[in-house]
């Protein structure tokens, strides 16, 4: 049975969980039996990893790839979150919203985020 992984097990600030963490990637998941990690966390991971610990883009979508290469490791909907890495954008939390209406068919994606509006697809509400 597939086992939900939440990516608490990324962070090294708590010496204790980083240890569990290490052995239960060590011992529980493995190919034949994948952990799983849904969109949602994998959008809470990028935010943390920007706003708390202060990761840049290319360090975050580098870690996305490298989640998405991973042999004992399965990403909810992984086309979506390549979709998302490939738009390039600063924030892969709004990348990945926009990228989840594009597989919607959504004709746009309307934001209060002027920088984020900018892209293609995206509309300003004024």
């Amino acid at each position: 049975a597939r086992r939900e992984i939440r990516m608490e097990a990324l962070d090294r600030d708590d010496p204790v969980q980083a240890a569990r963490a290490l052995t239960f990637f060590e011992t529980e998941i493995d190919p034949s039996n994948p952990g799983w990690i849904s969109q949602v966390v994998l959008v809470e991971m990028a935010w943390v990893l920007r706003q708390t610990y202060k990761i840049s883009p290319a360090q975050i979508a580098e870690t996305i790839h490298k989640l998405l290469a991973a042999e004992q490791l399965v990403v909810e909907r992984p086309e979506i979150v390549r979709s998302a890495l490939a738009m390039n954008l600063p924030d892969f939390p709004a990348a990945f919203i926009h990228a989840c209406g594009q597989f919607a068919g959504c004709a746009r994606t309307v934001t209060f985020d002027g920088r984020f509006a900018r892209q293609s697809g995206v509309e300003l509400l004024a």
